[in-house]
Protein backbone atom coordinates (compact mmCIF):
# COMPACT_ATOMS: atom_id res chain seq x y z
CA UNK A 1 0.00 0.00 0.00
CA UNK A 2 3.01 2.26 0.70
CA UNK A 3 4.78 1.65 -2.23
CA UNK A 4 1.17 3.19 -4.02
CA UNK A 5 0.96 6.19 -2.68
CA UNK A 6 4.28 7.82 -1.68
CA UNK A 7 6.97 9.61 -4.03
CA UNK A 8 9.19 8.03 -5.98
CA UNK A 9 12.27 9.23 -4.16
CA UNK A 10 10.80 8.41 -0.66
CA UNK A 11 13.09 5.40 1.33
CA UNK A 12 11.19 3.05 3.32
CA UNK A 13 12.70 0.82 6.65
CA UNK A 14 11.86 -0.96 9.18
CA UNK A 15 12.50 -1.20 12.77
CA UNK A 16 12.26 -4.79 12.82
CA UNK A 17 14.00 -6.76 15.60
CA UNK A 18 14.35 -9.93 14.16
CA UNK A 19 12.78 -10.83 10.64
CA UNK A 20 15.42 -10.55 7.55
CA UNK A 21 14.83 -7.33 5.89
CA UNK A 22 14.20 -9.03 2.39
CA UNK A 23 10.97 -10.78 3.82
CA UNK A 24 9.49 -7.92 4.42
CA UNK A 25 9.77 -6.78 0.50
CA UNK A 26 10.03 -9.62 -1.28
CA UNK A 27 6.44 -9.24 -3.07
CA UNK A 28 7.12 -5.37 -3.80
CA UNK A 29 8.78 -3.86 -6.89
CA UNK A 30 12.31 -3.72 -7.27
CA UNK A 31 11.78 -0.05 -7.08
CA UNK A 32 10.31 -0.13 -3.71
CA UNK A 33 13.59 -3.18 -3.15
CA UNK A 34 16.45 -0.55 -3.88
CA UNK A 35 14.78 2.29 -1.06
CA UNK A 36 14.48 -0.05 1.51
CA UNK A 37 16.65 -1.03 4.01
CA UNK A 38 16.43 -2.63 8.08
CA UNK A 39 16.99 1.05 11.00
CA UNK A 40 16.61 -1.45 13.84
CA UNK A 41 16.87 1.15 16.85
CA UNK A 42 17.44 -0.33 20.74
CA UNK A 43 15.03 0.71 22.95
CA UNK A 44 14.92 3.13 24.82
CA UNK A 45 16.51 4.89 21.82
CA UNK A 46 16.97 8.03 23.41
CA UNK A 47 19.66 6.38 25.66
CA UNK A 48 20.82 3.47 23.77
CA UNK A 49 23.63 4.50 21.09
CA UNK A 50 23.37 1.89 18.54
CA UNK A 51 21.26 1.96 15.22
CA UNK A 52 22.08 -1.48 13.35
CA UNK A 53 21.48 -0.87 9.35
CA UNK A 54 20.22 -3.45 7.40
CA UNK A 55 20.30 -3.55 3.82
CA UNK A 56 19.33 -6.17 1.60
CA UNK A 57 21.45 -7.43 -1.45
CA UNK A 58 18.56 -5.06 -3.92
CA UNK A 59 19.66 -1.55 -1.36
CA UNK A 60 20.66 1.02 -2.98
CA UNK A 61 24.43 1.66 -1.32
CA UNK A 62 23.84 5.47 -1.85
CA UNK A 63 20.54 4.78 0.31
CA UNK A 64 22.56 2.99 3.06
CA UNK A 65 25.68 5.50 2.98
CA UNK A 66 23.09 8.30 3.18
CA UNK A 67 20.57 7.27 5.88
CA UNK A 68 23.74 6.50 8.14
CA UNK A 69 25.17 9.92 7.67
CA UNK A 70 21.97 11.64 9.12
CA UNK A 71 21.55 8.93 11.57
CA UNK A 72 25.14 9.59 13.03
CA UNK A 73 25.33 13.27 12.70
CA UNK A 74 22.11 14.50 13.58
CA UNK A 75 20.52 11.71 15.77
CA UNK A 76 24.12 10.73 17.50
CA UNK A 77 23.54 7.28 16.55
CA UNK A 78 26.82 5.10 16.60
CA UNK A 79 26.26 2.40 12.90
CA UNK A 80 26.90 -1.07 13.03
CA UNK A 81 25.46 -2.28 9.41
CA UNK A 82 24.46 -5.47 9.78
CA UNK A 83 24.29 -9.05 7.56
CA UNK A 84 20.45 -9.60 6.89
CA UNK A 85 19.84 -12.46 8.76
CA UNK A 86 17.67 -13.71 11.75
CA UNK A 87 18.38 -11.06 14.49
CA UNK A 88 20.91 -9.22 12.15
CA UNK A 89 23.99 -8.81 14.89
CA UNK A 90 22.88 -7.46 18.41
CA UNK A 91 20.08 -9.32 19.63
CA UNK A 92 21.80 -12.52 17.79
CA UNK A 93 24.62 -12.69 20.19
CA UNK A 94 22.83 -10.85 23.15
CA UNK A 95 19.64 -12.59 23.53
CA UNK A 96 22.25 -16.05 23.30
CA UNK A 97 23.74 -14.32 26.66
CA UNK A 98 20.59 -13.55 27.93
CA UNK A 99 18.83 -16.70 28.07
CA UNK A 100 22.42 -18.69 28.95
CA UNK A 101 22.01 -16.54 31.95
CA UNK A 102 18.24 -17.40 32.69
CA UNK A 103 18.98 -20.94 32.41
CA UNK A 104 21.56 -20.72 35.73
CA UNK A 105 18.11 -20.12 38.17
CA UNK A 106 17.81 -22.72 40.17
CA UNK A 107 21.40 -23.57 41.01
CA UNK A 108 21.49 -19.42 41.04
CA UNK A 109 18.63 -17.21 42.81
CA UNK A 110 17.61 -14.05 40.40
CA UNK A 111 19.90 -11.63 42.74
CA UNK A 112 23.32 -13.82 42.44
CA UNK A 113 22.63 -13.96 38.84
CA UNK A 114 22.00 -10.22 38.20
CA UNK A 115 24.60 -9.58 40.33
CA UNK A 116 27.58 -11.28 37.84
CA UNK A 117 25.92 -9.86 34.80
CA UNK A 118 25.66 -6.25 36.00
CA UNK A 119 28.14 -3.97 36.68
CA UNK A 120 30.25 -6.08 38.42
CA UNK A 121 31.36 -7.94 35.19
CA UNK A 122 30.56 -4.59 32.74
CA UNK A 123 27.23 -5.06 32.34
CA UNK A 124 24.67 -2.44 33.01
CA UNK A 125 22.76 -2.32 36.03
CA UNK A 126 19.59 -4.22 35.29
CA UNK A 127 21.54 -6.88 34.69
CA UNK A 128 19.61 -10.05 33.39
CA UNK A 129 16.23 -10.32 34.45
CA UNK A 130 15.43 -6.53 34.73
CA UNK A 131 16.65 -6.43 31.64
CA UNK A 132 14.44 -9.19 30.21
CA UNK A 133 11.48 -6.97 32.64
CA UNK A 134 12.50 -3.63 30.31
CA UNK A 135 12.40 -5.73 27.04
CA UNK A 136 9.06 -7.50 27.96
CA UNK A 137 9.06 -11.26 28.28
CA UNK A 138 5.85 -11.35 25.68
CA UNK A 139 9.22 -9.65 23.19
CA UNK A 140 11.99 -11.33 24.58
CA UNK A 141 9.92 -14.71 24.06
CA UNK A 142 8.65 -13.62 20.54
CA UNK A 143 12.22 -13.40 19.32
CA UNK A 144 13.37 -16.39 20.65
CA UNK A 145 11.07 -18.25 19.44
CA UNK A 146 11.43 -16.79 15.89
CA UNK A 147 15.10 -17.04 16.07
CA UNK A 148 14.83 -20.93 16.94
CA UNK A 149 12.86 -21.60 13.94
CA UNK A 150 14.62 -19.07 11.73
CA UNK A 151 18.56 -20.32 12.42
CA UNK A 152 18.25 -24.41 11.93
CA UNK A 153 21.68 -24.36 10.73
CA UNK A 154 22.89 -22.78 14.05
CA UNK A 155 24.82 -25.64 16.26
CA UNK A 156 23.54 -23.78 19.30
CA UNK A 157 19.61 -22.65 18.51
CA UNK A 158 18.16 -24.90 21.37
CA UNK A 159 18.92 -21.81 23.56
CA UNK A 160 16.62 -20.31 21.83
CA UNK A 161 14.13 -22.86 23.51
CA UNK A 162 12.03 -20.90 26.14
CA UNK A 163 12.98 -21.64 30.05
CA UNK A 164 10.13 -23.33 31.65
CA UNK A 165 9.49 -19.96 33.87
CA UNK A 166 9.03 -17.22 30.83
CA UNK A 167 6.23 -19.56 29.78
CA UNK A 168 5.37 -19.81 33.16
CA UNK A 169 5.53 -16.43 33.67
CA UNK A 170 3.22 -15.73 29.83
CA UNK A 171 0.56 -17.63 31.32
CA UNK A 172 -0.32 -15.49 33.88
CA UNK A 173 0.35 -12.43 31.83
CA UNK A 174 3.11 -11.00 33.99
CA UNK A 175 5.28 -10.09 31.01
CA UNK A 176 7.77 -7.63 32.98
CA UNK A 177 7.60 -3.68 33.27
CA UNK A 178 4.69 -3.06 31.16
CA UNK A 179 1.90 -4.99 33.28
CA UNK A 180 4.32 -4.06 36.66
CA UNK A 181 4.55 -7.74 37.61
CA UNK A 182 7.59 -9.80 35.74
CA UNK A 183 10.81 -11.29 37.44
CA UNK A 184 10.43 -7.79 39.37
CA UNK A 185 7.82 -6.00 40.98
CA UNK A 186 8.00 -2.80 42.97
CA UNK A 187 5.65 -2.16 45.99
CA UNK A 188 5.61 0.81 47.67
CA UNK A 189 9.53 1.52 48.16
CA UNK A 190 10.13 -1.97 47.87
CA UNK A 191 11.51 -4.17 44.96
CA UNK A 192 10.28 -7.71 45.39
CA UNK A 193 12.12 -10.54 43.19
CA UNK A 194 9.44 -13.72 42.29
CA UNK A 195 9.88 -17.13 43.75
CA UNK A 196 10.68 -19.05 40.63
CA UNK A 197 9.17 -22.13 42.42
CA UNK A 198 6.08 -20.46 44.11
CA UNK A 199 5.80 -17.63 41.65
CA UNK A 200 4.82 -15.10 44.75
CA UNK A 201 6.86 -11.86 45.28
CA UNK A 202 9.39 -11.76 48.10
CA UNK A 203 11.90 -9.33 49.88
CA UNK A 204 15.33 -9.63 47.78
CA UNK A 205 17.94 -12.73 48.91
CA UNK A 206 21.27 -11.59 49.86
CA UNK A 207 23.53 -13.81 47.33
CA UNK A 208 25.79 -16.16 48.65
CA UNK A 209 28.40 -15.59 46.17
CA UNK A 210 31.46 -14.33 48.71
CA UNK A 211 32.33 -11.65 46.24
CA UNK A 212 34.50 -9.51 49.16
CA UNK A 213 37.68 -9.73 47.56
CA UNK A 214 36.68 -8.97 43.90
CA UNK A 215 34.74 -6.07 44.49
CA UNK A 216 37.59 -4.73 45.69
CA UNK A 217 39.20 -4.13 42.63
CA UNK A 218 38.21 -0.52 40.90
CA UNK A 219 39.35 -1.70 37.33
CA UNK A 220 36.48 -4.04 35.46
CA UNK A 221 39.55 -5.68 33.72
CA UNK A 222 40.89 -7.09 37.09
CA UNK A 223 37.59 -7.97 38.27
CA UNK A 224 36.96 -10.20 35.09
CA UNK A 225 40.13 -11.68 35.67
CA UNK A 226 39.26 -12.58 39.66
CA UNK A 227 35.85 -13.37 38.61
CA UNK A 228 37.23 -16.18 35.68
CA UNK A 229 39.74 -17.43 38.10
CA UNK A 230 37.37 -17.62 41.20
CA UNK A 231 36.92 -21.15 42.55
CA UNK A 232 33.79 -20.15 44.31
CA UNK A 233 30.09 -20.31 43.09
CA UNK A 234 30.53 -16.49 41.32
CA UNK A 235 33.81 -18.23 39.46
CA UNK A 236 31.86 -21.14 38.53
CA UNK A 237 29.05 -19.18 36.93
CA UNK A 238 31.23 -16.85 35.50
CA UNK A 239 33.28 -19.07 33.86
CA UNK A 240 30.78 -21.16 32.12
CA UNK A 241 28.65 -18.57 31.18
CA UNK A 242 31.89 -16.54 29.72
CA UNK A 243 33.13 -19.55 27.53
CA UNK A 244 29.60 -20.11 26.24
CA UNK A 245 29.10 -17.05 24.94
CA UNK A 246 32.47 -16.26 23.31
CA UNK A 247 32.33 -19.36 21.69
CA UNK A 248 28.50 -18.59 20.28
CA UNK A 249 30.28 -15.45 19.06
CA UNK A 250 33.20 -16.37 17.58
CA UNK A 251 31.02 -18.90 15.50
CA UNK A 252 28.68 -16.14 14.46
CA UNK A 253 31.68 -14.68 12.16
CA UNK A 254 31.24 -14.46 8.84
CA UNK A 255 27.61 -15.48 9.51
CA UNK A 256 26.23 -12.08 10.98
CA UNK A 257 29.51 -9.90 10.37
CA UNK A 258 32.69 -10.36 9.37
CA UNK A 259 34.52 -8.01 11.73
CA UNK A 260 34.71 -9.10 15.64
CA UNK A 261 34.41 -5.01 16.43
CA UNK A 262 31.01 -5.08 15.32
CA UNK A 263 30.04 -7.32 17.55
CA UNK A 264 31.75 -5.60 19.99
CA UNK A 265 30.09 -2.32 19.29
CA UNK A 266 27.05 -3.51 19.05
CA UNK A 267 26.52 -5.26 22.20
CA UNK A 268 28.18 -2.04 23.83
CA UNK A 269 25.74 0.08 22.35
CA UNK A 270 22.78 -1.58 22.05
CA UNK A 271 22.54 -3.81 25.38
CA UNK A 272 25.01 -1.18 27.70
CA UNK A 273 28.52 -3.28 27.75
CA UNK A 274 30.99 -1.81 28.76
CA UNK A 275 33.22 -3.75 26.88
CA UNK A 276 32.65 -6.65 23.82
CA UNK A 277 32.94 -10.25 23.99
CA UNK A 278 36.00 -10.24 22.15
CA UNK A 279 37.26 -7.76 24.28
CA UNK A 280 36.42 -9.62 27.30
CA UNK A 281 38.85 -12.47 25.58
CA UNK A 282 41.62 -10.22 25.36
CA UNK A 283 41.29 -9.38 28.98
CA UNK A 284 41.08 -12.73 29.60
CA UNK A 285 43.63 -13.80 27.45
CA UNK A 286 43.50 -15.24 23.93
CA UNK A 287 45.54 -18.52 24.87
CA UNK A 288 43.87 -19.12 28.78
CA UNK A 289 40.22 -19.05 27.00
CA UNK A 290 41.57 -21.53 24.33
CA UNK A 291 42.63 -23.64 26.47
CA UNK A 292 39.48 -23.53 29.00
CA UNK A 293 37.52 -24.13 25.58
CA UNK A 294 39.45 -27.15 24.81
CA UNK A 295 39.36 -28.71 27.95
CA UNK A 296 35.87 -28.36 28.36
CA UNK A 297 35.26 -29.47 24.74
CA UNK A 298 33.79 -26.16 23.81
CA UNK A 299 34.03 -25.98 20.09
CA UNK A 300 35.87 -22.80 18.42
CA UNK A 301 35.89 -21.50 14.42
CA UNK A 302 38.54 -22.41 12.28
CA UNK A 303 39.20 -19.21 12.00
CA UNK A 304 40.10 -18.74 15.67
CA UNK A 305 42.46 -22.28 15.00
CA UNK A 306 44.22 -20.37 12.21
CA UNK A 307 44.42 -16.97 14.13
CA UNK A 308 46.49 -19.30 17.41
CA UNK A 309 48.79 -20.94 14.50
CA UNK A 310 49.89 -18.10 13.00
CA UNK A 311 50.97 -16.71 16.29
CA UNK A 312 48.10 -14.24 17.15
CA UNK A 313 47.19 -13.79 20.29
CA UNK A 314 44.96 -10.86 20.82
CA UNK A 315 42.13 -9.22 18.45
CA UNK A 316 42.53 -6.08 18.80
CA UNK A 317 46.25 -4.13 19.00
CA UNK A 318 47.22 -0.92 19.47
CA UNK A 319 44.32 0.41 21.42
CA UNK A 320 43.49 3.94 21.16
CA UNK A 321 42.93 5.84 18.01
CA UNK A 322 44.99 4.08 15.52
CA UNK A 323 43.43 0.33 16.93
CA UNK A 324 43.38 -2.34 14.72
CA UNK A 325 41.57 -5.45 14.76
CA UNK A 326 41.39 -8.92 13.59
CA UNK A 327 39.62 -10.23 11.09
CA UNK A 328 39.22 -13.50 9.57
CA UNK A 329 40.59 -13.47 6.25
CA UNK A 330 42.30 -9.93 5.76
CA UNK A 331 44.15 -10.45 9.30
CA UNK A 332 45.04 -7.19 11.58
CA UNK A 333 42.95 -4.24 9.81
CA UNK A 334 42.64 -0.47 10.83
CA UNK A 335 39.79 -0.25 12.99
CA UNK A 336 39.15 3.45 11.85
CA UNK A 337 36.44 5.94 13.35
CA UNK A 338 34.79 8.86 10.90
CA UNK A 339 37.45 11.50 10.36
CA UNK A 340 34.83 14.03 11.29
CA UNK A 341 34.54 12.23 14.67
CA UNK A 342 36.49 13.05 17.51
CA UNK A 343 36.96 10.59 20.84
CA UNK A 344 38.08 11.26 23.41
CA UNK A 345 38.72 8.27 25.05
CA UNK A 346 40.79 7.15 22.70
CA UNK A 347 42.64 10.22 22.68
CA UNK A 348 42.99 9.78 26.51
CA UNK A 349 44.17 6.18 26.22
CA UNK A 350 47.14 7.42 23.93
CA UNK A 351 48.45 10.18 26.42
CA UNK A 352 48.20 7.18 28.82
Amino acid sequence: RLEETVQPNTIFSTNTSSIPIHLIAKNCSMDFKNRFLGTHFFNPPRHLKLLEIIPTQDTDPAIVERISLFARLHLGKGIVVAKDVPAFIGNRVGIFAILHAIRALGDYTIEEIDTLTGSLSGRPVSATFRTVDLIGIDTLSTIAKYLYNAVPKDDNREIFLLPNILDALLEMNYTGAKTGRGFYRKEGNSILSINPKTFKYLPPEAPNLNLGRILKYRTLSDRLCALYTNTGRAGAFFHTHILAHLSYCAHRIPEITTNPAEIDRALCWGFGWEVGPFKIWDILGFKTILRDMETKSISVPDWIERMAQDGNATFYIDEGVNRKVYLPIEGYTPDAIPSDEIQLTAIHSKKE
